[in-house]
Order: structure tokens, then sequence, then C-alpha cells
């Protein structure tokens, strides 16, 4: 019943009950993987993110902002490119959800500079960028970041997750029928993958929603937010 010491340990475990346990438990222990070193252990960014996501899962964000600065000061001062990377990404994140865009977009270009450059085979940004242009009504650079997405070879979280994306594009640029049928595609992807639809982390059973609102199936688009809403509570 006792968590454990080692930080790593701290930000894993931070990082599994982000998806959905107690907000309160999950602060605890962030707050704790992070109270002898902002940047938790000599690893590529792996503990970072970890607890990052966590934070951001539980709407944690004035606190996820403060740590992320710290340690994006202490990893460029050590030369942790990867680390500092995962930082920019998750900050970039963070910023997008309290409206600071312009912000969000210098983070999330910032971030991809590991994938510009040879670092990673993954623009794991590239996500939160469309995003971000698409909110400040900038629609053809939303387009040329998904691009960079879709071309590059990603892992299945980081798939989804430019799925996500581009459902949210989709809606802005009017086409409900290619938006609901993205937010099928990553439900399917993350039930089969998690047993579990894990509403913290995936928006698609929203965007489903909004989708099938547009397109007149306002039976379907409340069972979907009213189980989305249930899962979420």
């Amino acid at each position: 019943g006792r968590p454990p010491t080692d930080p790593s340990l701290l930000a894993v475990l931070a990082g599994w009950m982000g998806v959905a346990e107690s907000p309160a438990l999950v602060r605890r222990l962030a707050e704790s993987a992070t109270a002898g070193n902002p940047l938790i252990a000599g690893t590529h960014g792996e503990s970072v993110g970890w607890v990052a996501s966590a934070l951001i899962w539980t709407d944690e964000l004035a606190l996820a902002e403060r740590w992320l600065d710290d340690v994006l000061i202490a990893g460029g001062e050590r030369g942790a490119v990867i680390t500092c990377a995962v930082a920019a990404l998750n900050r970039a994140t963070v910023r997008y959800h309290v409206g600071r865009l312009t912000d969000a977009i210098a983070d999330a270009e910032r971030a991809r500079d590991v994938y510009r450059y040879g670092w990673t085979s993954s623009p794991w940004s590239t996500p939160v960028l469309v995003i971000s242009h698409a909110a400040r009504g900038d629609l053809a650079a939303a387009k040329a970041a998904l691009a960079i997405g879709e071309r590059a070879g990603t892992e299945a979280f980081d798939h989804d997750t430019l799925l996500e994306a581009r459902c949210r594009l989709h809606l802005d640029t009017g086409d409900a029928a290619a938006a609901l049928g993205d937010a099928r595609t990553v439900g399917e992807r993350v039930v089969a993958r998690s047993r579990d639809e894990q509403p913290r982390l995936w928006a698609w059973r929203r965007l489903a929603a909004t989708a099938a609102h547009r397109l007149g199936r306002q039976d379907e688009a409340h069972e979907l937010i009213d189980r989305d809403l249930a899962g979420l509570r």
C-alpha cells in the first residue's frame, strides 16, 4: 500500500494512475517524483513524459507548466536534448489547453527539432501543432503540419494522436463525415490495444459526437457524448 521511493518508478506510477485515478493522488505522486530533481532521472525524457502526461490528463495545468519551465532550464544547462524536446512537447500541449496558441506553436516547433535533425523517427509534436494552428484559424499551416506527420512512420500511440488531430481539422474544414470516420478508427484502435476507452487520454468519442451532430445524427451524438461524460465522471 506504499508508493515506491525511486523517482523513476514514481514517475511511471503517476503516468499509470493518471489514466483513471484520483487527480489528488496523481498530483502527490508527481510532486514526489520531481521533488529532488526536475529532470527526475538520467533518462531520455521517459520519466518527464510520464509525469507531464499524468498532470495534463488530470487538468493540473498550472503545476505542469511551472515544472516544465524548470525542466527546460535544467535540461538546457545539461544538454539533455531529448528530455528538452519531451518537455517542450508537453508544455505545448498545456499551452494549447489554456489558449496560449502562439506559445504552443513555438514549443511544438522546438520539440519537432529532434525529428528534423534525426534524433527520432517520429515527429512527436505534429498533432499539437496541427490543432494549435487550426485553433488560430490558420488551416493551411495545420494541413502542412499534418502532412509531415502522415509521411513519417510512427508508433501506434503517435499515430492515433495524429488521427485525432486530423479529425479536429476535418471538423474545422467542414468535413464531418471524414471526422467521424477518423474518430471511430481511433476508438477501435484504442480499445483493441488497451481494452479501455480511457476518456482522459482520448477525445475521439466527443469528437465523434460533434461530427454525428453536424451530420444530423442526433441520437448517435447523444449516445456518444453521454457515454464519454459517464467515463470522465
